[in-house]
Parts: C-alpha cells; sequence; structure tokens
C-alpha cells in the first residue's frame, strides 16, 4: 500500500519505472558488450595470440552470458544446448591454459574459435527478440498523420504519407532541365 501512495505522490507510473529499469539494465549489457567487442578484437588480431587475451574474450563473453542467461532458454532448444556445450568446453581451454601456461598454441587458438562461435550464438538469440536492432514504424504524430495512415491502408496503398513527400522531391536531374 505504501509503495502505491509513494508513486502517486510522485506522479510515477509502473511503464515510466519498467522503462528507467529496462534503460539501466540495456546500458550495464552495452557495457560487456563493449569488452566483448574489445577483447575480441584483441585476441582474434593478435599474432601469435596470447593465452592473456584468449582468457580474456572467453571471459567477457561468459560475462554477457551471465547477464542475459535467461534469454537463451525457451526459444530454440538446439542453440540452447549449444551454447550450454561451448561454455563447458571453453571453461575447459581456460583450466588447461591457467594451469599450464606452457600449452600449446592450438589450445589458446581452440579457446578464441570456441568464444566467437559462443558469442555469435548467443548473438543471434539477443537479436531474435530485437536486442540489438529494432526495426519498426513509428507512431504517427497527430490527427493528420492518422488518418492518412487509415486512409493509405483503406485504399490499399501501403505508401505513408512521409514516402509521399519524398516521392514528391524532385530528383537532381529533374532540377538541372528546369534551370
Amino acid at each position: 500500500m505504501k509503495e502505491k501512495q509513494a508513486k502517486q505522490l510522485l506522479g510515477i507510473t509502473q511503464k515510466e519505472i519498467d522503462s528507467h529499469s529496462s534503460g539501466l539494465t540495456n546500458l550495464k549489457i552495452s557495457r560487456i558488450l563493449d569488452k566483448v567487442i574489445e577483447s575480441g578484437y584483441e585476441a582474434t588480431t593478435a599474432f601469435p595470440p596470447s593465452i592473456q587475451s584468449a582468457i580474456a574474450y572467453h571471459g567477457w563473453v561468459l560475462e554477457l552470458f551471465m547477464e542475459t542467461t535467461s534469454l537463451y532458454y525457451g526459444l530454440d532448444e538446439e542453440k540452447s544446448k549449444e551454447i550450454d556445450r561451448l561454455i563447458v568446453r571453453g571453461e575447459k581451454f581456460v583450466y588447461v591454459l591457467q594451469i599450464n601456461p606452457k600449452s600449446p598454441q592450438l589450445f589458446v587458438i581452440e579457446l578464441i574459435q570456441n568464444s566467437k562461435r559462443l558469442r555469435y550464438l548467443m548473438h543471434n538469440m539477443l537479436q531474435r527478440m530485437n536486442f540489438f536492432f529494432r526495426i519498426g514504424v513509428r507512431e504517427p504524430k497527430g490527427i493528420a498523420e492518422t488518418l492518412e495512415l487509415f486512409k493509405s491502408k483503406k485504399d490499399g496503398n501501403k505508401i505513408s504519407g512521409h514516402e509521399r513527400e519524398l516521392q514528391e522531391i524532385p530528383d537532381k536531374q529533374d532540377i538541372i532541365d528546369a534551370e
């Protein structure tokens, strides 16, 4: 009861709270993704790749997984199992490399390849939920745009008012010819 009264006093809606929470989560995930990209670049471009860069890359990919774990299960069972398998495989390579820094370079390369595959699968599944790229149409502003939207759907014309405006912009050659 007190929580509801506090929200009313502050004028905060549940939608605003959820939006703020989502924004904070996205910021946190964005910082981890930056580290994944940075460490992945370092690990894959070093010649020869170092144990430290390979383990760091795996560590950041694993950190991303831990922060987004619940998103990978229930979408695609086969990919979820592959993610689990790659995590276990990567952890085994990390263990071997940490206890024996003189391990063959092949283990370092295998860890990097494993991390790249894991990252790819995770990225793919996150994108399925439109985490990275959201393709959509903005909400119409005002009555005129809303009516235009209904009119174009009624007429079977799928061209929005903005697209019509773009079609009316004269071509560069038309401007030259008019002069």
